[in-house]
């Protein structure tokens, strides 16, 4: 397995919310994941993969719990 997992800081297994990017095809698959379950999803290409990576992960630390 190749993929980059992204999590919140401070965050301990089974994690509360993740970010999972995977090269897939020729192109990027993003997977936002919170309790397990599937938020939202996108795939891109290499050109503006940047700016989706970072629209994900403002999303993972957007509803991020606070202590």
């Amino acid at each position: 397995m190749n993929d980059l997992l992204f999590t919140n800081p401070g965050d301990v297994y089974p994690f509360s919310a993740e970010l999972r990017v995977s090269w897939v095809d020729e192109v990027f698959e993003f997977q936002l994941a919170r309790g397990g379950l599937l938020v939202t999803a996108d795939r891109c290409f290499a050109d503006n993969s940047e700016d989706v990576l970072s629209a994900f992960l403002h999303q993972l630390v957007a509803e991020a719990p606070t202590s």
